[in-house]
């Protein structure tokens, strides 16, 4: 509450309630999960976020691959009530005009509340992923290949490499 008073003595007040919110939201990374080796150039991506007291600030959302701005590729949307925004999504994917390199990646978020506080995570940041689009290679070593046997073959033998993700044995 503020009184205050002119010079003829007349006194006037106002008072407002407010809040300080010093708490910094939580955001993080649903897709993909961290290290994962992805099968495309052109990954999807979904971030969650949260703020338990002014709610978040969707217009300053950021969103980062390899240090190259990315927010644009990802859709924000707050779940109800979207007056307050406490909690909130953002999904989307990277064009093909984003196409990424095989190998690893970094991916990174910026959030704000409403109060202007900055994001924590549990996340590592950059966030890690990696890409892979190359298929292993597969060789027959025994039976040698174009080779005729009298009988069932109960022995084959195979050489396999795969420089990105590796192999998976079971497969």
């Amino acid at each position: 509450r503020v009184v205050f008073a002119d010079a003829a003595g007349n006194t006037g007040s106002a008072e407002t309630a407010l809040t300080v919110d010093t708490v910094a939201p939580k955001y993080w990374t649903l897709t993909p999960t961290p290290g994962q080796w992805l099968g495309t150039r052109t990954p999807a991506f979904s971030v969650r976020f949260e703020d338990e007291a002014s709610g978040i600030d969707t217009a300053r959302f950021g969103f980062a691959v390899d240090g190259v701005q990315r927010g644009e590729r990802l859709t924000v949307e707050c779940a109800p009530p979207l007056s307050s925004c406490r909690a909130a999504s953002a999904t989307g994917f990277l064009l093909p005009e984003d196409a990424l390199a095989e190998g690893p990646h970094g991916a990174t978020v910026a959030v704000f509340d409403r109060d202007g506080n900055a994001g924590v995570t549990t996340d590592s940041v950059p966030y890690p992923f990696s890409v892979d689009v190359t298929p292993p290679t597969l060789t027959v070593v025994l039976p040698v290949p174009t080779s005729y046997v009298g009988v069932r073959a109960d022995r084959v033998r195979l050489e396999y490499t795969d420089a990105g993700s590796g192999i998976v044995p079971e497969s």
